[in-house]
């Protein structure tokens, strides 16, 4: 039994290598990559600065280093170092960098806040490339005088790759999770954690979930009621619908299009029934238009046409 004790021995102190190896350069690692559950391979591909805040000054090889520490921390990723096949790219985006002057009671000096978009793509066997997003934001109360933009923002922008690696932690690990905990998530106070369990309801049908999905319809942050949208299509379940009609109601025509393109795809009389009714009588004719193509697309779907010649929307060119 000695060479299977001095086998753990060696395991042991090499994974306690590894966390100190990662602690030097990334803080904190986690524990032992044994530990971290399944993972995916990626090789950090590039950084862009899209914020526009020429006060900011990121410097792209300086944020990438720190993409690679926050990954290299990561339960869910496995760096590598090349290209390999299978391999996702990962691709920073720094969508917003602002500031403005404190304003609560006490405090002093400048507000400044990071927004990053962390997207990690590959082309799958079926020639569809495959994305995961996560989304990462932080800010800081700064005195200036102090800390100057450059060194203010690289801190927060800091701050926003480990949050934007945090949620994407959550968002792998959200797929392995029963029906029970992504209800708990769709009800999250966070709403990047309802923006993970939306996405995995994207590609697993669980109805039970529906009735908490339409719910988010009138969520306060568009990108999670857009992400409903998109979730009710791919569970295919018409209690969906008139849910949709509503939340259409008080929404700008840019919603009510995406409204239009669910109801197509979940079909049925009452769905056909409110675009027949767009196709007909909508101010807009954008809205008119796409409405009648996406109710052609409904009725074929369906097996054919459930009106006569007579009772088709007049063309555009006819309504005022």
């Amino acid at each position: 039994m000695r060479p299977l004790r001095h086998n753990r021995l060696s395991s042991a102190i090499g994974c306690l290598a590894g966390i100190l190896a990662i602690g030097s350069i990334a803080g904190a690692a986690g524990g032992c990559r044994g530990d971290r559950g399944p993972q995916i391979a990626v090789v950090v591909a590039d950084v862009v600065d899209r914020s526009g805040n020429e006060a900011a000054s990121f410097d792209a090889a300086r944020a990438k280093e720190m993409l690679q520490v926050a990954l290299s921390a990561s339960r869910r990723v496995e760096l590598s170092a090349s290209e390999s096949p299978g391999a996702y790219q990962a691709e920073l985006a720094i969508a917003l960098a602002s500031e403005h002057e404190a304003a609560r009671p006490g405090e002093t000096g400048l507000y400044r806040g990071v927004q990053v978009e962390l997207v990690l793509s590959r082309w799958g066997p079926d020639g569809v490339r495959e994305r995961i997003h996560a989304q990462g934001e932080a800010f800081e109360v700064q005195e200036p005088q102090k800390t100057p933009p450059a060194a203010g923002f690289e801190g927060v922008l800091r701050l926003a790759v480990k949050q934007a690696v945090a949620n994407l932690d959550t968002e792998l690990e959200s797929r392995e999770y029963p029906a029970e905990r992504l209800a708990t998530m769709l009800s999250s106070a966070s709403s990047e954690q309802r923006l993970a369990a939306l996405r995995t309801l994207r590609d697993r049908k669980v109805p039970e979930l529906v009735p908490k999905t339409i719910e988010l319809l009138k969520d306060a942050v568009p990108e999670v009621v857009l992400e409903a949208v998109g979730v009710l299509v791919a569970q295919g379940d018409r209690r969906a619908v008139e849910p949709l009609i509503r939340a259409a109601q008080d929404r700008d025509q840019l919603f009510l299009l995406q409204v239009i393109s669910a109801l197509s795809e979940l079909g049925g009389p009452v769905a056909r029934g409110y675009l027949f009714t767009l196709a007909a009588g909508h101010d807009s004719l954008a809205i008119r238009d796409r409405a009648a193509r996406a109710l052609r697309e409904s009725e074929r779907a369906a097996g054919g046409p459930t009106r006569t010649a007579a009772q088709e929307p007049l063309p555009d060119t006819a309504v005022p």
